[in-house]
């Protein structure tokens, strides 16, 4: 990561996205595999991600904080002064509000997601566990 290496990055300050880790990711796939099992009713198609929509640039300062990287190697820079081919949407952030309603989980905040992340070894063991039990549900359907 060139941050790590103390280079700077730029970072757009008016884009956003619903960020999310692969570890959530797997706790929702599990979450929503248990209420299909359970019977729930589950719509056909939902959006999964966390609560926050942060900017790219205020993502990357927390990764930054959690990780102990020098923030001010952070650039921030506008996408809406770039000129990108092709053109990116502002703001691709999901709505997870369904699935909020309908799934018994709530995904951790962004900066608890890069806490778990720079504990790396033991959330990667526990992200197997969690894919290990999401595929003992999906033998059972």
């Amino acid at each position: 990561m060139q941050l790590q290496e103390g280079e700077s990055i730029q970072a757009f300050t008016d884009e956003y996205r619903t960020a999310l880790s692969a570890y959530t990711t797997a706790q929702w796939i599990e979450a929503i595999l248990h209420a299909i099992l359970q019977a729930e009713e589950v719509p056909n198609v939902i959006h999964i991600g966390s609560h926050e929509s942060p900017s790219r640039y205020e993502l990357m300062m927390k990764v930054a904080d959690v990780f102990q990287l020098e923030q001010s190697l952070i650039q921030p820079t506008k996408q809406s002064e770039l000129n990108l081919v092709p053109a990116r949407p502002a703001n691709v952030s999901l709505d997870i509000g369904l699935a909020l309603h309908t799934i018994d989980f709530s995904p951790p905040s962004i900066g608890d997601q890069i806490n778990q992340l720079k504990k790396g070894v033991s959330v990667h063991k526990q992200s197997l566990v969690y894919m290990q039990e999401a595929q003992l549900c999906l033998d059972k359907l």
